[in-house]
């Protein structure tokens, strides 16, 4: 596949301007404590000091790789070493936070994204947030960059880190369902990390469920994903949110996967079946007893006879 091949078939969205995409920043989604400075002041400490490590004469990894025929400057083409001006200036951010490496991604440029990889000093580099905490490997997930997500991946890129909403990389795969990046991600992921939440209080189970990504929860239920979840703000399940809004296709795809408690509570102490009921999704009810669902009053009865006999 050549690099033409690669830039049409790698990125599969519309481009944006070249502004950081915006992922609804509002200054009430970070969580308490958290600070914008802090979270970028922190990267450039960890940058500073792989600099005072970096061995001026950074040689080109891959010499005859045709990704190093992109000619940021002549110097640059012949496949020559780089100094530390140069690696500076392609990981100097702009006034939105955005360095050369967020920009490419951004156009979709994946050669030079590559090559600007390529010369990363250390992994920690491949994590410089913009001024909305995305990561390069957050912007190539929201423009669906297929191959720089991967190559991202093997050059161990932070796939916990976590924009402005909390959202890692895998959150934002999970929500616009892109099944294939998050197919990458369990492969890469440890079994605990696949339950990780946002700001919201919710994982990547709950933002697929939200979309009725349903591939998607067939990929994290097979590794492993918590389906039985609850979010943090409601305590609710994706169960729980078919049930609310009703949506049949979601309840019947997830009363399929395995282990799957039909009964669960949420804060307020409500199963799926009393939401189902509170707004009247017939259908839903009927599907929920068929799979086990019992009333609100036999569960509450059930759950304090067997505490008694505790």
């Amino acid at each position: 596949m050549g690099d033409k091949d690669i830039e049409e078939d790698g990125c599969q969205a519309d481009l944006p301007s070249l502004r950081s995409i915006d992922s609804g920043y509002n200054s009430k989604s970070l969580p308490v404590g958290a600070s914008l400075d802090g979270s970028i002041a922190k990267q450039e400490t960890s940058i500073s000091q792989d600099m005072n490590n970096l061995n001026l004469e950074i040689q080109d990894e891959e010499q005859h790789s045709p990704h190093n025929t992109v000619k940021f400057s002549d110097r640059k083409s012949q496949g020559k070493r780089l100094s530390t001006s140069e690696i500076m200036e392609m990981y100097d951010g702009d006034e939105d936070g955005d360095n050369q490496l967020h920009i490419s991604i951004i156009q979709c440029l994946w050669p030079i994204s590559i090559y600007i990889i390529k010369h990363a000093p250390t992994r920690h580099w491949l994590d410089i947030p913009n001024k909305l905490l995305q990561t390069p490997l957050h912007l190539a997930v929201h423009m669906r960059c297929v191959d720089i997500v991967d190559y991202l991946l093997t050059k161990n890129a932070d796939f916990e880190s976590r924009d402005v909403n909390g959202d890692t990389p895998m959150h934002l795969a999970c929500r616009k369902g892109f099944d294939e990046i998050v197919t990458m991600f369990v492969r890469k992921v440890r079994h605990g990390k696949l339950d990780l939440k946002n700001y919201n209080g919710q994982t990547c189970a709950h933002v697929a469920a939200e979309g009725t990504h349903l591939s998607i929860l067939g990929i994290l239920s097979s590794a492993g994903a918590d389906m039985n979840a609850g979010d943090s703000k409601s305590g609710r399940t994706i169960l729980h949110y078919a049930a609310e809004s009703g949506n049949m296709t979601l309840a019947s795809f997830v009363l399929q996967l395995p282990n799957v408690d039909v009964n669960k509570r949420n804060y307020a102490g409500k199963p799926p079946l009393a939401l189902a009921r509170g707004k009247g999704h017939v259908d839903i009810i009927r599907r929920l007893e068929r799979s086990g669902a019992v009333p609100e009053s036999s569960s509450s009865s059930s759950s304090s006879s067997s505490d008694s006999e505790g």
